[in-house]
């Protein structure tokens, strides 16, 4: 658990950051978005982007508790959720069926979920481990079928099409040592062939330790793409090409500035918007791009749902304003198929709302029998 929060965390640099020549990308003319300090912060209501809020209180009980640190992936019946140490697969109402694998060293055993997927067209799920350099393929049922050996430290992975897969390798950087280019591989599931991509041309300098992981989403049936120390977000075709779609300017060190740069963690992609979670300065930020006016809003903090001893207090202040049902704050953590969005509440804050008083009685339903310590609480709405 601790290396997935390392690889998540804000980054540490030692020396000057240029920005890399990008030739091997496709660049016409796109959207620059700037984060700066001028940036207005206001609320933005939920019906503004989404409608028809459900949840989905997933079962509880000593075997299946989740940690944080939490990924999903959903298809029409099912859910899929890891914290890192265990995958596990619950239904559309919460019910819980199987895990899928275990920890161990024996066949069909990870010692770390760092990455997977889902294929429902074959009701499969792959599972990435960087410790064996292994991509396990599971049924649905939780079966072990086989796994796939991989020749580089992988780090995370995601589906391209029904077929290939992109895997980005783990790349470090080392006090004194030379940046190693990162590079993304095309995994084929048929064949089993690795495919390496045409590496992003980066310049060689010492730039500190850092351990850190890419963004990938998918937006209209392509697979959409971030390097952490890029400005470009990019679409990959299953030729290796990447367009760039939007150049995100961010603030990079100087040898006079050793603040943390801005830092983007997550992108999500409607129509309209392009839906950002980032840090700059050392502060967490959640802003709403609008495609058409060209002008980036950050999220204002509701201060009805700060915690006073809270550390993870950003996550639930920030969001959308929930004039759905008067609840939590929505965020989407993905959105599936440019239709569905998912963000996911720990029980202990539903309760800390309703301690408030500040929701309407249609926000009662969820807090029915719900326990401090029970597993998360999943939010979906549906797109605009």
């Amino acid at each position: 658990m601790v290396f997935r929060f390392i690889i998540f965390g804000l980054l540490i640099y030692t020396n000057y950051f240029p920005l890399p020549s990008l030739h091997k990308y496709r660049t016409n003319e796109i959207p620059i978005i700037k984060l700066d300090e001028s940036t207005p912060s206001e609320k933005v209501a939920f019906s503004s982007h989404f409608t028809n809020l459900r949840y989905i209180k997933l079962e509880t009980n000593n075997e299946i508790l989740l940690g944080e640190d939490l990924e999903f992936e959903l298809d029409k019946n099912n859910v899929f959720i890891s914290d890192g140490m265990k995958l596990l697969r619950f239904d559309v109402e919460g019910k819980f069926l199987n895990s899928i694998g275990a920890l161990g060293k024996g066949p069909g055993e990870y010692n770390i979920v760092i990455d997977f997927f889902i294929e429902p067209s074959i009701m499969r799920i792959f599972i990435l481990d960087p410790y064996t350099d292994k991509l396990l393929e599971y049924r649905y049922g939780g079966e072990f079928i086989q796994d796939y050996k991989i020749d580089f430290k992988a780090l995370c992975l995601e589906k391209l099409n029904n077929s290939t897969v992109v895997i980005q390798d783990m790349f470090f950087y080392e006090f004194g040592g030379v940046r190693k280019p990162t590079e993304l591989h095309l995994y084929d599931i048929n064949s089993h062939m690795v495919i390496k991509m045409v590496p992003t041309n980066l310049k060689k300098n010492n730039y500190g330790t850092v351990l850190t992981r890419p963004i990938f989403y998918h937006f209209q049936n392509k697979l959409m793409y971030k390097n952490q120390f890029e400005r470009y977000v990019c679409s990959i075709d299953v030729g290796g090409i990447k367009q760039a779609k939007y150049s995100i300017e961010e603030t990079l060190l100087s040898k006079k500035n050793r603040q943390a740069p801005s830092c983007i963690f997550k992108i999500q992609e409607t129509e309209n918007q392009l839906i950002l979670t980032y840090v700059k300065s050392n502060k967490g930020y959640r802003a709403v791009y609008d495609k058409g006016s060209k002008r980036l809003i950050n999220v204002e903090v509701n201060k009805n749902y700060i915690y006073e001893e809270d550390k993870y207090q950003y996550k639930y202040s920030q969001g959308l304003v929930n004039d759905f049902d008067g609840g939590l704050p929505f965020w989407p953590d993905k959105i599936i198929n440019d239709s569905v969005a998912i963000d996911f509440h720990y029980a202990y804050d539903f309760l800390y709302v309703d301690e408030k008083g500040i929701h309407d009685q249609a926000f009662q339903e969820i807090l029915k029998d719900t326990k401090s310590t029970d597993n998360p609480v999943i939010m979906i709405a549906d797109l605009k």
